[in-house]
């Protein structure tokens, strides 16, 4: 059950990268983004890998490091599926948080899910809710 938002960030795509060409292309894309993650604000800055399945779907995995602005830390690996429409795409990611930070220590002990939309500009769009 989707309990309640933890996290709302917005960004840009810094980095588009091309891994493959072969049967299903394969491409990398980085990103920065600021918000808040359970209230504290931070810094996200990752990286994901994604292909162009088939049948028009997209399938893809990440990670990255969010930053809050006293130097404390979480890691976070995701894995998602999403769209085309256009220009624009659409994901629904799981997300799964490492950290030692104090403040954001309730990462460590749940499964996010995340809806991650990329504008025609690329400019970036996340929510993070809490999944019991």
């Amino acid at each position: 059950m989707l309990e309640k938002i933890i996290g709302e960030l917005i960004g840009k795509i810094i980095g588009n990268r091309v891994l493959s060409v072969e049967c299903c292309p394969k491409m990398e894309s980085s990103f920065q983004s600021i918000g808040k993650i359970l209230d504290v604000e931070v810094t996200n800055t990752g990286t994901f890998w994604y292909i162009f399945k088939e049948e028009g779907g997209l399938y893809g995995e990440g990670q990255g490091i969010l930053f809050t602005n006293d130097g404390e830390i979480s890691t976070w690996t995701a894995q998602g599926i999403g769209k085309m429409k256009g220009k624009e795409a659409e994901w629904r990611v799981s997300v799964f948080f490492n950290t030692s930070s104090q403040k954001l220590s309730h990462l460590n002990n749940i499964m996010g899910i995340g809806e991650f939309e990329i504008d025609d500009k690329g400019n970036t769009k996340e929510k993070i809710y809490e999944w019991l």
